[in-house]
């Protein structure tokens, strides 16, 4: 094959933070690594070409109305750059309006991550309900009303129809179908003087009161002794599944890149898991390409840049999410980024169900390519040809 040379040729390369397909310095103006750029200095060897690089600082642009892009994407269309740098993946909103892509080189799984499974503080004095939820207390608030309520009848009907008996049996309030119901509950022995004179009704009620409470109580006790006994923890989002269910009982707070893909993508899904999963999306901007600042520490500030000047000063502003918080919190983009993230960070920083390659937490499956202006369609083919 004869080779294309493009000596005194200066292409424009938009780049942008997205390990591990690039990676840049915390100033943004030195690219560290990523295969993306070594595919493009491989490129650069091969053609002789030289290269101009504009930073668009996680600004990948919106598809507006008028069908124009902004950020980077509408740099590429105006032709303000050549190419991008970006990780950026293949879409069919994209292709319809005017991105063009070279050949794929990458097949990109797209899931989440969240922070290691919590840890229940189990000495707070709420451990005594959390063995039922909260549908169970409130049936068993309103069984007891209604027990109540049969109580003051008994009381009012053995007053009218047997007075007699009452004047012989000073403790006949401790026979009532209420004390009986609290006797029970609380495990406590219990003998019915006047059960062959109950009616067929009250016997029922109160024999299904004993089953009940039977089930109760041993649900109960073993629940609650493993609560004390054993440190609980929250189960691990794994599956797509569990996070929307999580989501609907707001225990999660889910982020995503602004402007990215995956914001676009579940913005516009149909499939009603995502919806679900997409009410509960925040768009961040991420600028350095790791994780999120916001899912990993409480005391987050916007003015990331300083703290990023000053990395000591920042290690002591930012406080790490404790083990033992009650909230959850997601954050979703490409296995690879994930997976670069935590290797970053290190081992217990994140957990990515992902990694055990299960297809139950793959939200989408995609295609990674470099994006071309139209100026560069001359070099396309030459280029895909490498």
């Amino acid at each position: 094959m004869q080779r294309f040379s493009l000596t005194n040729k200066t292409f424009t390369i938009g780049i942008n933070q997205y390990p591990p397909f690039i990676r840049i310095d915390v100033d943004g103006s030195t690219i560290l690594g990523g295969f993306e750029i070594k595919i493009l200095y491989l490129l650069r060897d091969y053609f002789n070409f030289s290269t101009k690089f504009i930073n668009t600082h996680d600004n990948y642009g919106k598809l507006l109305t008028n069908g124009t892009w902004t950020g980077m994407f509408g740099n590429l269309t105006t032709n303000q750059m050549d190419l991008s740098i970006s990780g950026a993946v293949i879409s069919d909103d994209r292709i319809r309006n005017n991105i063009s892509f070279l050949h794929p080189h990458w097949q990109e799984q797209y899931t989440f991550a969240t922070l290691p499974p919590r840890m229940v503080r189990s000495h707070n004095i709420d451990i005594f309900l959390r063995p039922f939820e909260m549908n169970v207390w409130l049936a068993l608030f309103i069984m007891l009303i209604l027990l109540n309520l049969i109580n003051i009848f008994v009381s009012l009907y053995f007053r009218k129809n047997n007075i007699q008996q009452i004047k012989q049996d000073h403790h006949h309030k401790h026979h009532l179908p209420w004390s009986f119901s609290i006797r029970l509950l609380l495990n406590q022995s219990y003998h019915w003087s006047y059960w062959n004179r109950m009616a067929i009704s009250m016997k029922f009620i109160l024999i299904t009161w004993s089953f009940a409470i039977l089930i109760l109580n041993q649900h109960y006790v073993s629940f609650l002794f493993a609560f004390i006994s054993l440190s609980p923890t929250i189960p691990a989002i794994d599956s797509i599944e569990k996070l929307e269910k999580e989501c609907l009982k707001k225990n999660v707070e889910i982020f995503a890149d602004s402007g990215s893909f995956m914001s676009s993508a579940l913005k516009r899904t149909k499939d009603p898991i995502m919806k679900n999963i997409h009410r509960c999306l925040t768009a961040i901007s991420n600028e350095r390409g790791i994780i999120p600042p916001q899912m990993l520490y409480d005391d987050y500030t916007s003015n990331y840049n300083e703290l990023n000047q000053q990395k000591q000063e920042h290690q002591k502003v930012m406080k790490r999410r404790s083990k033992k918080r009650w909230k959850q919190y997601v954050y979703i983009n490409s296995k690879s980024r994930l997976t670069y993230a935590l290797l970053i960070l290190g081992p217990g920083s994140i957990y990515i169900p992902a990694l055990n390659d299960d297809f139950r937490t793959t939200l989408l499956l995609t295609h990674v390519a470099i994006p071309t202006s139209p100026s560069f369609r001359p070099y396309r083919h030459s280029f895909e040809r490498v």
